[in-house]
């Protein structure tokens, strides 16, 4: 999976270390499986990570306008299937997800990519979801829909797609961190950040360093302002 900031040109500043601009968040495509799925998981566990990273802001949920219909049709039988209590799980999704989810009608959009083609051919009621991932892309699909990933849209196991979208956003972050605290302190220009980002993103242990700076320049300025306020 290739790290988000190799996936758009650097144009601006600071997107010349290297760094995809604050506040950027990656799409995620999910289908109706994989919320049927993540809501079930939320009512058996507490917790899901897929609501939780579009809460916080870290990604940009998004699906096809008639994936939600679907999912209310498939969930009585998919909570029996897993011995699921249906009101709740209904109840988890749409207090959890569908509130958080962008319904997206695409329209004519996409429909010359051949990958879109190839769901066409297999199974037409895809297609929507097919079109939206292409045209987001790049975008995290999260299905298990074999016409989708047959015709390379999409990732099976979302849930673990999901936490190293996750670290990948946080090291981001921290990249970030350490850049402005090495500009605050003048001891690199935005060249030399970005040769910095790419050494310590090949060594674990300078990597570790390099945000525990971070961490110690980030107290040390909290501290200043409490101390003038």
């Amino acid at each position: 999976m290739n790290r988000p900031q190799d996936l758009i040109p650097a144009t601006v500043p600071g997107e010349q270390l290297g760094l995809l601009p604050r506040g950027y968040r990656p799409a995620v495509v999910a289908d109706a499986n994989a919320l049927i799925s993540d809501a079930i998981h939320r009512w058996r566990f507490g917790f899901s990570l897929m609501p939780f990273l579009a809460e916080h802001k870290i990604i940009s949920l998004a699906t096809a306008a008639h994936i939600d219909e679907k999912v209310y049709a498939r969930l009585p039988l998919a909570c029996r299937n897993a011995r699921a209590d249906f009101d709740a799980v209904t109840n988890v999704y749409e207090t959890h997800h569908r509130p958080l989810l962008r319904l997206v009608s695409v329209g004519d959009l996409m429909l010359h990519d051949e990958r879109v083609g190839a769901v066409a051919l297999a199974d037409p009621e895809d297609v929507p979801l097919a079109q939206l991932g292409v045209l987001l892309a790049p975008a995290l699909v999260l299905t298990r829909d074999k016409h989708l990933l047959g015709a390379g849209i999409g990732v099976r196991e979302w849930a673990d797609a999901l936490v190293k979208l996750k670290e990948l956003m946080e090291l981001e972050q921290a990249m970030w961190g350490l850049a402005d605290g090495v500009l605050i302190t003048g001891g690199l220009t935005f060249y030399g950040v970005r040769g910095l980002i790419r050494a310590l993103l090949g060594s674990e242990l300078a990597l570790g360093l390099a945000l525990g700076v971070v961490l110690g320049l980030g107290l040390f300025y909290r501290e200043e302002l409490a101390g003038t306020s």
